[in-house]
């Protein structure tokens, strides 16, 4: 088993709590859903020790002011305020940490964390016995709206802007008078601070829609790598694999074998007269009958595959025009006949029906089973001669290569991937 299942069945046990467990469920989710869905909880905790760090700076001035006496708090009050903002910090690592957030409609939350720095800035802009302490509430408002540009609207961020300076604007009325200031002073400064939001909200807003372009321009970009690389590994007609990943796959499959000595086989499909077939109903049907002839050896590959192989090494790719390749790992020679056989069968034993066109299909087959250290292109010839000589016997056939002298090829012992009588 490949490192990465082994990764894939700890993570699905894994304790995906606490800060190593963000880091873990971000590198080891399996499904593309999941990784994005584990890196954006990733990036929120990144953005939340941001802005911790922008909290305990905060607190720090406001302890500085609150010890000269800048504050007009008591130390019960003063202790409370700082109470409140570690409580509300704790929440929300909490949510992120233990993954709750995530049923949350904005499992950022940072509507709600900005809303609490502009709450607490309030408090201390009505605490502040001095400009400077008010002017230091004042620039915690710009702070907070700044933050928000990572994810708020610019709705939202007009609404909390507005918020703020409401607030500031009604305790500048009510206390700047103990400051020293007259009303044509007061005015000023709250034009100034206005001007400060309105700025600030624009710029945040400009931003968040430079996010969501970068955003939607990396998904694009996502989603046409995603197409290239479906591109370069799959066949556009039928879906399966083309034939320079089907040939990687037999190379690692060998490799594989090699490493576990186990058994592999190989099967080289033709379709019989496909030339003819395009003559006689055109190249419509031609395309619909290869279709139809890769879902069949698809379905019978899986009736017979009891053990779950062909999810994990199993390959079947289109090799040439007409011409398919099927990799049997822990398969020998004799189970990969009896297959090839049923395959046969299943193409041969009814006609492909395309809009009422009812198309005879038959397929030519020749196996072989991989000898120790074979090299790729050597067991491919042997597979391509036995592909021959069914055709030279008659076509509807199967024929298996017989290893040479000086290639051991059937000395490998285990059960046969499809064997029809198990034990």
């Amino acid at each position: 088993m490949s490192d990465r299942v082994h990764l894939r069945r700890w993570a699905d046990q894994a304790d995906f709590t606490g800060p190593e467990g963000v880091r873990l469920r971000a590198e080891t989710a399996g499904t593309y859903r999941e990784r994005v869905r584990a890196r954006n909880q990733r990036l929120r905790w990144h953005r939340f020790r941001l802005a911790l760090i922008g909290y305990c700076f905060f607190y720090g001035v406001t302890a500085y002011l609150w010890w000269d006496g800048q504050l007009d708090l008591d130390w019960i009050e003063f202790l409370s305020l700082l109470a409140g903002g570690v409580f509300l910090n704790v929440v929300f690592a909490g949510m992120i940490l233990s993954g709750r957030n995530l049923a949350l409609r904005d499992p950022s939350m940072t509507v709600v964390q900005t809303l609490g720095v502009v709450v607490i800035a309030l408090v201390l802009a009505w605490a502040s016995g001095t400009l400077v302490s008010q002017d230091a509430a004042s620039m915690a408002l710009v702070v907070g709206l700044l933050f928000g540009m990572f994810r708020l609207g610019a709705r939202q961020l007009a609404f909390l802007a507005g918020l703020g300076f409401a607030g500031f604007t009604c305790i500048a009325l009510l206390h700047d008078s103990r400051l020293g200031l007259d009303g044509h002073e007061t005015l000023v400064r709250l034009v100034i601070v206005g001007g400060t939001l309105t700025w600030t909200t624009v710029f945040a807003s400009y931003v968040g829609q430079l996010r969501k372009r970068l955003s939607s321009r990396n998904s694009e970009l996502k989603t046409a790598l995603t197409t290239l690389e479906k591109l370069a590994k799959y066949d556009g007609l039928t879906g399966i694999f083309n034939r320079r990943e089907i040939f990687t796959q037999l190379e690692e499959a060998l490799e594989e074998s090699l490493r576990l000595g186990t058994p592999i086989s190989i099967s080289l499909f033709d379709l019989d007269s496909f030339k003819t077939i395009n003559d006689a109903y055109g190249h419509s049907i031609g395309d619909e009958t290869l279709r139809e002839f890769v879902h069949r050896v698809k379905a019978t590959a899986r009736s017979l595959d009891r053990l779950g192989r062909v999810a994990e090494g199993a390959g079947f790719g289109r090799y040439g025009g007409e011409e398919f390749l099927l990799i049997m790992p822990m398969t020998r020679l004799d189970g990969a006949h009896d297959a090839a056989e049923r395959i046969r069968d299943a193409i041969s034993g009814e006609p492909f029906i395309f809009d009422g066109v009812k198309v005879d299909v038959t397929v030519s087959q020749g196996i072989a089973e991989a000898g120790p250290n074979e090299r790729t292109d050597h067991l491919l010839a042997r597979a391509d001669r036995a592909l021959y000589q069914a055709k030279r016997d008659g076509r509807n056939c199967v024929r298996a290569a017989e290893p040479e002298e000086d290639d051991p090829g059937l000395i490998r012992d285990g059960p046969g991937f499809f064997d029809p009588n198990p034990e």
